[in-house]
């Protein structure tokens, strides 16, 4: 099975009746965007240079003002494997205006052409440099779906000490261990989920998207330190 790439954005506010409509590539598409999260599909083949044409825009029958949505990162499906390949600039915060990949209003248009240039090395793992100028590096999220929760814990942990794969858990219920030397705990309480300690590496809280969006971040580089130790050894 070939994987799948896609463009993920988030809704700051969640609004009934939208949807994206237009033309990928000259295939039509109808996106839902009710959901926190929606996906625009982008025809990536592997380890190729690829050209994307996105003539986009919002419709809706029920105009709503609080409508915003904003661009969050690549992603591609990993086969049968569970999980996702994230694709993130760590340095370039701007790197999806600076390619026109711009935020979404009520009225706005998706009109742009990407060329992108995906590769595979077995030591540095999965990247793509978008337009010549910015190079977006992988790492694996060991998890299905994003989620975010306003107002609530993140919880970044390994889900294995060989190549760096890291999952996550947002909830608004967290137990953390109390630091002193008296009493010490060995796991983290999140939800439902008990997280060993020595597999947790970092915990913060999430007060909005721009919260949800640095861990996320963060997430990337702690992966990327961990993947990196691994592949020295």
């Amino acid at each position: 099975m070939n994987p799948k790439f896609f463009l993920s954005y988030i809704n700051l506010h969640l609004c009934e009746s939208y949807t994206l409509v237009g033309k990928i590539n000259d295939e039509y598409v109808d996106i839902d965007l009710s959901k926190r999260f929606f996906d625009i599909p982008l025809d990536i083949k592997l380890d190729s240079q690829n050209t994307i044409d996105i003539d986009l825009k919002v419709n809706y029958n029920h105009q709503n003002d609080s409508f915003k949505a904003i661009p969050m990162l690549i992603w591609r499906t990993r086969g049968e494997s569970p999980g996702k390949f994230i694709f993130h600039n760590l340095l370039r915060y701007n790197w999806f205006i600076e390619n026109g990949i711009t935020f979404l209003g009520s009225n706005s248009k998706l009109k742009l052409s990407l060329d992108i240039d995906h590769k595979t090395d077995e030591k540095t793992g999965h990247s793509m440099c978008i337009n010549n100028k910015i190079m977006l590096n992988g790492f694996t999220l060991c998890r299905n779906n994003l989620e975010y929760i306003p107002n609530s814990w993140f919880v970044c942990y390994m889900t294995s000490k060989r190549g760096g794969k890291v999952n996550y858990r947002i909830h608004k219920n967290c137990f953390l261990p109390p630091i002193n030397s008296q009493n010490r705990f060995n796991h983290i309480t999140i939800g439902e989920k008990t997280i060993q300690l020595s597999k947790v590496l970092f915990y913060r809280k999430v007060e909005n998207v721009w919260d949800y969006a640095n861990c996320i971040k963060m997430t990337h580089a702690i992966s990327s330190v961990t993947s990196y130790h691994h592949n020295l050894n």
